[in-house]
């Protein structure tokens, strides 16, 4: 398990080695905290257009759109708990399953370090799909109960 050594990746992340990193990623803290905002309330304005508003992007009643983000998106126990179990089974698929390793960027605020990533996002994104249709179609986990109340799930 794990990651393995990616030789034919090493002679052109040795190249990118001498590269100068300048600037924040994202714009920095204002940017990434502007991409967190803006991801949620992109996903909120989704689900009231397609559970409230027929579908249509165009919402006409703004302040209906608060009350029933409000009213319909807590989390309720059970997505609660398929949240925390999705986090942990991410975390096991992400020591276990074997990927690639390869090295970022040098970083100027480590003095030119290189962080090692493994790249198994392709297997944890199958396995994931292959756990959750074993159990929907086991009956352990329903899929029409995340459609039934996908506000909880957002």
């Amino acid at each position: 398990a794990g990651c393995t050594d990616g030789k034919a990746h090493k002679k052109s992340a040795q190249q990118g080695a001498e590269a100068k990193v300048e600037g924040l990623e994202f714009g920095g803290p204002m940017g990434a905290l502007a991409i967190m905002i803006w991801s949620h309330a992109q996903l909120y304005y989704f689900w009231y257009c397609m559970t409230h508003n027929g579908a249509s992007l165009i919402v006409t009643d703004w302040r209906d759109l608060a009350i029933k983000v409000m009213a319909e998106c807590r989390p309720s126990p059970s997505a609660f708990g398929a949240y925390v179990a999705f986090i942990v089974w991410q975390w096991a698929l992400a020591a276990a399953v074997p990927g690639l390793e390869v090295l970022g960027y040098p970083l100027a605020h480590l003095g030119g370090k290189r962080l090692s990533y493994c790249c198994n996002g392709l297997g944890c994104w199958t396995l994931s799909l292959l756990g959750l249709w074993y159990m929907h179609t086991s009956g352990l986990f329903d899929l029409a109960h995340v459609q039934a109340h996908l506000g909880e799930y957002v």
